[in-house]
């Protein structure tokens, strides 16, 4: 009677897996058909620092850098998690204002009259980044900002977004990137080497992906 109890119990057992496997089985998506993509899982790579997905602004003397200068980079980026060659690369073009935006007067010319505008500043720290086509692309852009301590540098901010681009959106802003006024102060906790007055963030592009 023993026995039969332990194999009834056995039995029942196998038969309970055996049933939730199956379920889960049947409730796999299918991730070889294109109609299912809401669907799949986002494939989401780390923040990888190397030349291959990133670029670099530094700034040696930010006592040479006035209110509302740019500083430009493009750079390349694969179109994939694994890597890329030359043709499957996605390019991009970056903005950094590192202080502050400025949109100088101007005079626009209507066919009644004339409108004078005045100028604008905007009091923040602003990345842009810029798609050089109307493709459809589907990013994580991550800024880290550095700092420095006992000599040693490290990443004191990181700044992660995810980002859609298309005709209709070439460009995405990051703005108060880091505080203006923590940039600007003496002891900054922002800024680099040894009189303290170096600025230096890494843009970082990776694409979703569905698996």
């Amino acid at each position: 009677m023993i026995n039969q109890c332990c194999k009834s119990k056995s039995d029942h057992s196998t038969s309970s897996q055996t049933d939730f496997f199956s379920k889960y089985t049947e409730q796999k998506p299918n991730l070889s058909s294109p109609t299912k993509l809401s669907h799949q899982i986002t494939y989401k790579p780390r923040i990888y620092t190397g030349d291959t997905w990133s670029t670099e602004i530094c700034v040696p003397d930010m006592n040479s850098v006035t209110r509302g200068d740019v500083l430009r980079a493009f750079f390349s980026t694969p179109i994939s998690g694994p890597g890329g060659d030359d043709i499957s690369m996605w390019d991009w073009h970056v903005d950094f204002y590192p202080q502050g935006v400025i949109f100088k007067p101007c005079l626009m010319i209507g066919l009644f009259w004339n409108c004078e505008i005045d100028e604008v500043v905007y009091e923040t720290v602003r990345l842009t980044v810029t798609s050089n086509s109307s493709e459809y692309r589907r990013v994580q852009i991550s800024a880290l900002i550095y700092g420095q301590q006992d000599g040693h540098e490290y990443v004191a901010k990181c700044v992660t977004r995810t980002c859609y681009f298309d005709s209709e959106h070439p460009s995405h802003n990051f703005n108060d990137l880091m505080s203006l006024s923590d940039l600007l102060q003496k002891r900054s906790p922002y800024l680099l080497g040894r009189d303290n007055n170096a600025l230096k963030i890494k843009i970082v592009i990776r694409p979703l992906m569905f698996l």
